[in-house]
């Protein structure tokens, strides 16, 4: 449901204006009754200024990180970012931790959204840890969601010396930045591997994710993965040195244009200069 992105209080009477990160919300917003079309302001999302080709120099380098984690030139390196934020949330604290929670986000929906995320974290854990049994060269960084309890990471992966554990405070580019590949679960940390030119593979649970047709669409951005034979097998495909297939390229145009003007890299001069002119 596209409300699933839209505040329940109302604060268009309160405000001149909200900095908005491409077309897409500004339709949502605008549908929803939630701001008056003057108050909108197409900035672009500042995070994503970093994909700039120039910017990249301050990344952490991929020879600095392996030093560190004891890892050798021939190993590739997957980025697993997980996407279950939704997988540990405590219902029965849910009128005093999530009140805030959009009006279309009910309790009932909530429940059945952190049920799935549950069952598709094991999944990926499973698939992840088979696919590495048979690639000892394999290097795994798990980097948790911030509303995830890592011990379920730390359980399955804690003593295996393929897995690296990131400090907390790690900077996700520079996650990014050395990584050969990134898995994730319908991650926003996907499109900034996209401006990085990075292949991501998605882990697909087979129900519906996206609230829209154009948003499924952005699936088609990653190779999608449902098993561990497909995770092997895209992986391999990565690691040969193919390049990124274009219809995934093509997918990623297509949904970055419409909800971040392009990661055009200008975000941040955008929004200095309209609060500068208000």
């Amino acid at each position: 449901d596209p409300r699933d992105l839209v505040s329940k209080y109302e604060f268009k009477h309160l405000i001149d204006g909200v900095l908005l990160p491409g077309e897409k919300m500004r339709e949502i917003l605008l549908k929803n009754n939630k701001i008056f079309p003057s108050q909108a302001y197409m900035t672009g999302y500042p995070t994503f200024d970093w994909a700039l080709p120039e910017l990249r120099k301050y990344f952490l380098s991929c020879e600095e990180f392996c030093k560190k984690n004891n890892i050798h030139a021939e190993n590739k390196i997957i980025l697993f970012v997980s996407g279950f934020s939704a997988a540990d949330m405590d219902m029965s604290k849910w009128e005093t931790m999530y009140s805030h929670s959009p009006e279309s986000l009910t309790k009932e929906r909530s429940r059945t959204f952190s049920e799935d995320a549950r069952d598709m974290r094991l999944k990926s854990i499973s698939y992840i840890k088979t696919v590495l049994d048979r690639h000892p060269t394999w290097r795994l960084i798990v980097r948790k969601h911030p509303f995830e309890d890592d011990r379920i990471y730390r359980d399955a992966f804690g003593n295996n010396p393929q897995v690296v554990f990131p400090r907390a405070h790690t900077d996700i580019y520079d996650l990014l930045s050395v990584s050969d590949a990134v898995l994730h679960w319908n991650s926003t940390v996907s499109v900034q591997a996209w401006g990085l030119q990075k292949p991501t593979v998605l882990f697909d649970s087979g129900k519906p994710f996206f609230f829209d047709a154009e948003g499924t669409a952005s699936q088609k951005g990653n190779y999608i993965c449902r098993d561990e034979r497909q995770l092997e097998s895209a992986l391999n495909e990565i690691f040969s040195g193919k390049p990124i297939p274009e219809a995934q390229l093509q997918a990623r145009k297509a949904f970055i244009d419409k909800w971040f003007m392009g990661m055009d890299g200008k975000s941040a001069s955008r929004i200095a200069g309209t609060v500068v002119g208000f």
